[in-house]
């Protein structure tokens, strides 16, 4: 790959003639042609109307980030490129431009400059998952980027890639094949324009991805101008795909269309008219960043739990409330300390002493970082109860991701159940090796976070009591009622916690629950044993009962959750939504024979007329050859009589799907070992399509194995 700061700025003469000021001078749209060129997935447009339209979106988005307080690359406009520059880079790379990319090099303008960041303490709640700052290193287009990274890059990816038959997204060499780069993103992922086809309006843009995953080869927008057009609309924002999927609508085919009419999209615009300042009553106040060196000796002292230090601050002006810097939490990779005031040290070294004094000084508890959270991690129980007290919130912002239940429960209770030998043990091995050189004072600090197991209940149960919904979700939507262990959902559930409250993937607690103790508990709470999950695509399909996401972990020893539920009346013959029986959640002989013997029938087909092996491989692959349980498994599914070279309504049998979706070539053993027991390699689904041929084609081993029997009848016949 090229990198960034080998790129060579290209001389004044790459822009032609016309200087940049009688450009401005002239006026943009006089430079541009009043030709007609295809675009926008429409009518014809007149490329006037969209330099129009294109500006006018530029400059809102400019004046958007600025009264954000956001950092800003201003928008600057150099002339039109010269067509000798572009025969250039056509002459260097043996391509040539698409006309849309070309019309706007030469028309309007060789390079458009334009780019926004948002600094850390301005950036939104992570539940939002707002982008964070614009693409393309600052360049709506340019030519020179093209020139010295686009085209480079694309170019070394594309012979490092394109043969690569293991990825995540379908990925083959024609797929690589007349592409013109025109971004060269900053997670080095690349932009094209697909020209396969001579119509400029059935050239779509294509993402390809340096690992291959997600958007890699879709198509992005039907035609150059219609992306350019949707990206100013949404003040070209994100930097890569992950940023960008908001802004898609449903996959079809190779097209993921990037539009401002988009739920995500909208969601960002109205997100970004809404005037900051503007706060809701469950939103925090803006964030104050320190500018003066009293609050820097604010923090600092606060820092270093100097109680004098911050009196001397607060005497010479210091802002009770301001937070570190981005260039300070960036320079001391203390990523941590984003929003920390400082109540917010105050509060992490339990200086009561402290937290009056700011207090008193006009410090307010409720900042973007609320005070409990860190209390409930790190603070002594008096600090707690201190902070809810002097009215600090209980419950997180509008958004926020971590409410200080969740903290308490994911984070300290992990604390309480260590000895405090064994979290000072997990402290210097984590911090001494991160930090070497960390103070002792730092270290005894942590410690002092030590509680005993009893004591995270008190921590519970004054949270609860002071007003924390039981029911607060993280935004995957699982509860601390899912999460926690037995005594923790005991507590939970007396102050209301809702034991059928349901995660994004439909789960309850009941679907978490891996003893059998904390089964009885929710059930007794009012549980359903036999609710299913809600049907998700996300969830593999798997939309399964508390018995069956009980039967995956297979625990019959002990406190086994899977006894509970059936002692608890969990029915073995409900099947899951997607029609599954709850054999197919079994994997051991012995799981597998207690549901058997409840009636639930081994050779009863799965839907697509699938057999339990067929559902085996797909769930988990192929038998590992080198694992005798799973070894032993195989063979007890044979032994009932599951025919090993079933097929279903593809055509295929269980070896089709394990080729399929193989990616190691290591585990061709594997293969040789249900050849062995009986499975026909040679067996071609209804597309015709033997097991070899849905092989990658890397994996050489594999294909070996799985072409002997084609490669001996070859060797028969030729010898006949």
């Amino acid at each position: 790959m090229v990198p960034e700061n080998s790129s060579k700025t290209l001389d004044a003469g790459f822009w032609g003639s016309t200087s940049r000021r009688q450009f401005l001078v002239n006026g943009v749209l006089a430079c541009a042609a009043s030709k007609l060129l295809g675009g926008c997935s429409g009518p014809q447009t007149d490329l006037r109307t969209l330099w129009k339209d294109w500006h006018s979106n530029w400059r809102r988005m400019q004046e958007t980030a600025r009264k954000r307080q956001w950092e800003v690359t201003t928008l600057d406009i150099a002339p039109p490129a010269a067509p000798e520059a572009l025969a250039i880079v056509e002459s260097r790379y043996q391509m040539l431009f698409p006309s849309q990319l070309r019309a706007v090099l030469t028309q309007l303008s060789g390079c458009v400059t334009f780019g926004w960041y948002t600094p850390n303490h301005l950036s939104s709640f992570g539940r939002l998952d707002m982008p964070q700052m614009s693409f393309n290193r600052d360049a709506v287009w340019d030519l020179s980027h093209i020139n010295s990274y686009a085209l480079p890059n694309f170019v070394a990816l594309k012979s490092q890639k394109a043969s690569e038959s293991i990825s995540e997204a379908l990925n083959f060499p024609e797929m690589w094949e007349n592409q013109f780069p025109f971004y060269y993103l900053k997670n080095g992922d690349i932009v094209t324009i697909d020209v396969s086809d001579p119509d400029p309006q059935k050239q779509p843009v294509r993402y390809f991805s340096h690992e291959l995953e997600m958007l890699h080869g879709l198509a992005l927008a039907p035609d150059f101008f219609s992306f350019m057009t949707e990206m100013s609309k949404l003040g070209f924002a994100g930097t890569e795909w992950a940023s960008w999927l908001r802004f898609g609508d449903n996959q079809q085919n190779d097209r993921y269309y990037l539009s401002s009419d988009s739920e995500g999209a909208k969601a960002w615009i109205k997100w970004l008219e809404r005037d900051p300042e503007n706060v809701g009553p469950d939103e925090p106040p803006q964030a104050v960043v320190e500018t003066t060196p009293a609050d820097r000796a604010l923090l600092e002292s606060a820092r270093a739990n100097s109680v004098s230090g911050v009196k001397r601050a607060l005497r010479v002006g210091a802002h009770p409330d301001c937070v570190p810097g981005s260039d300070w939490i960036s320079g001391n990779f203390l990523w941590d300390h984003e929003f920390s005031t400082a109540i917010t040290y105050a509060v992490r070294n339990s200086n009561l002493d402290m937290l009056e004094i700011l207090l008193g000084a006009g410090a307010i508890l409720n900042t973007r970082r609320l005070p409990l959270n860190d209390a409930v991690k790190e603070s002594s129980l008096a600090t707690v109860r201190w902070l809810i007290a002097k009215g600090a919130r209980v419950d997180g912002w509008k958004h926020q991701r971590y409410f200080p239940l969740h903290d308490l429960v994911v984070t300290r209770r992990q604390i309480a159940l260590k000895t405090r030998s064994e979290y000072r043990q997990q402290i210097n091995k984590t911090y001494g090796t991160l930090w070497p050189d960390l103070k002792e004072a730092e270290l005894k600090r942590k410690l002092n976070a030590h509680i005993s197991y009893d004591e995270y209940l008190i921590f519970l149960r004054t949270l609860l009591a002071a007003g924390a919904d039981p029911n607060a979700a993280w935004d995957n939507g699982i509860t601390m009622l899912a999460w926690g262990d037995e005594k923790t959902a005991e507590v939970l559930l007396a102050y209301g916690a809702n034991p059928n409250a349901r995660d994004d993937y439909g789960k309850t607690p009941l679907h978490t629950a891996r003893t059998g103790r904390k089964v009885r508990i929710l059930a007794g709470a009012g549980a359903d044993v036999n609710l299913l999950a809600s049907h998700s695509t996300e969830a593999s399909g798997l939309s399964y009962t508390p018995l069956q996401a009980a039967l995956l972990h297979g625990k019959l020893e002990g406190d086994s959750p899977i006894k509970a539920l059936l002692d608890l009346g969990a029915d073995p013959k409900k099947k899951d939504a997607g029609g599954r029986t709850t054999l197919t959640y079994c994997h051991s002989e012995r799981v597998f024979r207690l549901v058997m013997v409840m009636g639930v029938d081994p050779h009863a087909l799965q839907p697509n007329q699938q057999t339990l092996l067929h559902n085996l491989v797909i769930q988990h692959g192929l038998p590992r050859h080198d694992f005798s349980d799973e070894v032993a498994f195989l063979d007890f599914l044979l032994a009932l009589g599951i025919d090993i070279n079933a097929r279903d309504g593809n055509g295929r049998t269980m070896l089709h799907y394990a080729a399929e979706e193989e990616i190691y070539d290591e585990s061709f053993p594997n293969y040789e070992l249900a050849i062995a027991r009986g499975a026909d390699e040679a067996i071609r689904d209804n597309a015709g399509k033997r097991p070899v041929e849905l092989v990658a084609r890397s994996l050489k081993k594999v294909r070996s194995v799985l072409a002997r029997k084609q490669m001996s009848s070859d060797h028969n016949q030729s010898g006949a």
